[in-house]
């Protein structure tokens, strides 16, 4: 089986690309084990990120349900707030009503 002299040249191009891309890699693991040697616990073992992932999650699902309960009673206040001044507004309609016996809206 003959290779054509452009078979050579592109696969010398593609091991070239491969050489940079592990050599870029290298590098990018070295920095990674360097930055983790730094660290003064090392790198987190899995089953201590699993734990502390699931302690976050519990304390998120217990914040959510407080947040649900307060924003429940946040609507609730709201409503009350809105019926209130319907309220209020509907006296003084009335207390203008009853002040003016014949329809004051008319004479102005």
């Amino acid at each position: 089986m003959l290779l054509d002299i452009r078979d050579m040249d592109e696969l010398t191009k593609r091991v070239s690309d491969s050489a940079t891309r592990f050599a870029k890699l290298s590098q990018t693991i070295k920095d990674a084990k360097e930055a983790f040697g730094k660290l003064e616990a090392g790198v987190p073992k899995i089953k201590d990120l699993n734990q502390e992932y699931s302690t976050l999650m519990k304390k998120k699902k217990d914040a959510y349900a407080v947040y649900r309960r307060i924003k429940k009673e946040n609507k609730e206040l709201q409503i009350a707030k809105h019926n209130l001044k319907r309220f209020l507004n509907q006296q003084k309609e009335e207390q203008k009503q009853k002040s003016c016996p014949l329809n004051c809206a008319t004479v102005l």
